[in-house]
């Protein structure tokens, strides 16, 4: 083999030489079978190797900045093309190529950003050239110990403080003298190197008690309990705090180590797709108008009609849509107000807020306090932490179906729609998934296959421009991957989704409402208060105000509120003590007569056609009828129709985790997901182990791990 280390060069055959320049040398030209090979190397200032360039048949790796960067391409290990496998080994990182002999490879250890040790290995040559005579320890394993020695001093002259510039020239010296000794002992004791075992396979040995840190530069043997962690992409250090929404987390040995803290939770309703409290992501089956949240006392509730959103009115309006709000609170205990042109914002006394984006089609997001756990029903789901049991109809019956469930939820005169049916993913649908694109970032904290799915149908169910109908579902992503703290800027440029502001408004990924008005000069902001989630839109920039004309402007321009009223700074202000009411606090809906027969007073038409009590009522559940007193078991549940709706006991049920096809899960809480992964996973870990692998089934290993 052919090595270098720091200034120390060990050719193919012949002594070692040192040099230390910063300028590029070429260390090894070969051909082999008309395949070219030129390795080119330069060091930095401290010695080590700052750039590796390997020439294989005119296809060039470049090793610098402790990127590996193939074809003017940063890539990550394991990479594989047509012609090299770029792999970890051990401490190390190898190179194999197809056009060249199997026996033939370059191995290298990266220390920071720079590169420490550096090897061409070809087995047909003589893997060991020096003559190890086992005569004493060490200084036998080499014919000139002086020239050794010489050589060590001109590579440690001005780094004796370095240990990661001398220690590989140890290393080297005892990994010569392994080939031919089963161990040499305490070499890095006398030279104060870090400490790794000697033994068969060199490179992925540590001491006994200690495993490699191969998340950090140095690939330092560690304590198990000092490992650091590994998060969104980033390798934090053992002890570090993450403290996030709902949770704060400790990383503690290689795992965090987390404790949840009380969070609301939020319905989201995007279109025909729903996200549940709870998480369960379903679709509802017909543009209809749905109960979203019943209080189970009916103290409030949200009806959604596809396009349209009910709210509560305050004194600002809605352009060309119209919004309502009905609740059982007066209205001083909620606050409406613009986050940007696409968002409206309601915060109520209670806890409740209510995030609505009204352009360009209507998305929904409703936050409840977590006092209000176990307390709703509707389409949002029943808000209990348990994602198994969303389903409860509006007549208190766990369904199993998604449609009847929502069905169940929706005002008369419901039609479901169809679902379409695309024989190709859109192209701008892929953008999402883009390893490279705007919203890559985004990737390791909000799950992208089911806004795939969402822009699939937009596209072939869309009935008016797609380009707007694509662009809502990639907002939607946008939207989620606020809500995790990640901004995903520049996304609407890329893929053309840009959207023009009226008059002096600017457009931003997110834009602030708080203290951004003339009214907010006047009087204390209320937009201030409470906690809102990150939004994109049109709004004023900062340093401009809105006025009451839309525009934007400076804050010499601002005319004054007072008392409900506006007015320039130069007239004066009257106060009559006369009382300002909305006239549109609560919309008036019409009640239409219609003749025919119907049961008497006190008496309730059941589902078989016959008038009686109201606890004489039947149930219903899907297709099937059920008179008053029946029982019906399903769903881990035993159900009786009582006056109408049904009362369920919950009973002990066990979950099941599935795995299916290539790479589809569903976990025990019946949470489905898609991961194309090609090694082997541990399924499941409690007193057992099923461990799954790719493509080749399951293998059950009884073993008891203490772990519940």
């Amino acid at each position: 083999f052919v090595h270098v280390l720091c200034g120390i060069t060990q050719p193919l055959t012949g002594e070692k030489f040192y040099v230390r320049s910063e300028c590029p040398f070429n260390f090894i030209t070969f051909t082999h079978d008309k395949v070219d090979v030129i390795v080119t190397l330069t060091r930095g200032k401290s010695g080590l190797i700052s750039r590796a360039v390997i020439n294989v048949n005119n296809a060039k790796i470049s090793l610098e900045n402790g990127h590996i960067i193939v074809e003017d391409q940063s890539v990550s290990v394991p990479y594989n093309d047509m012609y090299r496998h770029i792999f970890q080994y051990g401490i190390y990182t190898k190179m194999k190529s197809k056009v060249l002999p199997a026996a033939f490879s370059i191995l290298w250890q990266s220390f920071g950003n720079e590169i420490s040790l550096f090897w061409i290995f070809n087995l047909s040559l003589s893997f060991c050239q020096v003559d190890c005579k086992a005569l004493s320890y060490m200084k036998n394993c080499f014919s000139d110990l002086d020239w050794t020695m010489t050589l060590c001093g001109h590579n440690v002259d001005g780094f004796e403080k370095r240990p990661e510039i001398y220690c590989p020239f140890f290393h080297e010296i005892a990994h010569n003298c392994s080939e031919f000794y089963s161990e040499v002992s305490d070499w890095r004791i006398r030279t104060n190197c870090r400490e790794y075992r000697n033994c068969a396979i060199y490179w992925n040995c540590c001491l006994l008690g200690t495993v490699l840190n191969d998340l950090e530069p140095g690939n330092l043997c560690v304590a198990p309990q000092n490992c650091p962690c590994f998060h969104n992409g980033q390798v934090l250090p053992h002890g570090a705090v993450l403290d996030e929404r709902c949770q704060t987390c400790k990383c503690q040995g290689r795992d965090w180590t987390c404790e949840k803290k009380t969070c609301p939770a939020t319905c989201t309703i995007e279109g025909r797709y729903v996200t549940t409290f709870d998480g369960k992501y379903y679709t509802l089956p017909g543009t209809c108008k749905y109960h979203a949240v019943v209080g189970l006392q009916k103290q409030k509730y949200i009806l959604l009609k596809m396009f349209e959103v009910w709210i509560f009115k305050s004194e600002y309006t809605v352009c060309n849509r119209i919004i309502s709000f009905f609740a059982s609170f007066p209205p001083e205990n909620v606050t409406v107000f613009w986050q940007s042109s696409m968002f409206v914002q309601l915060h109520a006394s209670t806890g409740m807020s209510l995030q609505v984006r009204v352009s360009p089609t209507v998305q929904l997001y409703l936050t409840l306090p977590a006092q209000e756990k176990g307390q709703t029903k509707g389409i949002c789901g029943n808000y209990n932490d348990i994602t198994t049991d969303e389903f409860i109809s509006f007549t208190s019956y766990p369904e199993s179906s998604s449609e009847v469930f929502a069905q169940s939820w929706a005002e008369p005169g419901c039609t479901p729609g169809q679902k379409c049916t695309i024989s190709q993913t859109p192209a701008k649908c892929l953008y999402l998934k883009d390893p490279n694109g705007k919203f890559a970032a985004c990737h390791s904290m909000v799950t992208v296959d089911s806004f795939v799915e969402a822009c699939e149908q937009s596209q072939c169910g869309c009935s008016g421009n797609k380009e707007e109908c694509l662009c809502v579902v990639l907002a939607n992503y946008a939207q989620a991957c606020a809500k995790q703290g990640e901004t995903v800027e520049g996304w609407r440029t890329v893929i053309d989704c840009t959207t023009e502001c009226d008059h002096n408004q600017k457009f931003e990924y997110n834009m602030q409402a708080c203290n951004r008005t003339c009214r907010s000069l006047s009087e204390p902001d209320p937009t201030c208060e409470g906690v809102s989630d990150p939004v994109e839109g049109c709004g004023c920039p900062e340093g401009t105000y809105l006025s009451e004309n839309s525009k934007c402007v400076p804050r010499i321009e601002c005319s004054c509120y007072y008392g409900g009223k506006v007015f320039s700074g130069s007239e004066p202000v009257e106060v009559n003590g006369q009382k300002c009411t909305c006239e549109h606090g609560k919309p008036i809906e019409d009640k239409l007569c219609q003749s025919g027969c119907f049961c008497p007073t006190d008496l309730y038409e059941d589902h078989y056609g016959n008038c009686v009590p109201r606890e004489s009522c039947s149930c219903v559940s899907g297709e099937e009828k059920y008179r008053s007193g029946d029982v019906v078991e399903d769903n881990c549940k035993t159900c009786t129709c009582k006056g109408g709706k049904w009362n369920c006991l919950s009973q002990e049920c066990p979950g099941k985790c599935q795995v299916y096809g290539n790479g589809h899960y569903k976990t025990f809480d019946s949470k489905w997901y898609h991961f194309d992964g090609h090694c082997q996973y541990t399924l499941v870990e409690v007193n057992f182990t099923v461990i799954t692998t790719s493509g080749l089934g399951f293998l059950l290993y009884s073993q008891c791990f203490g772990k519940h």
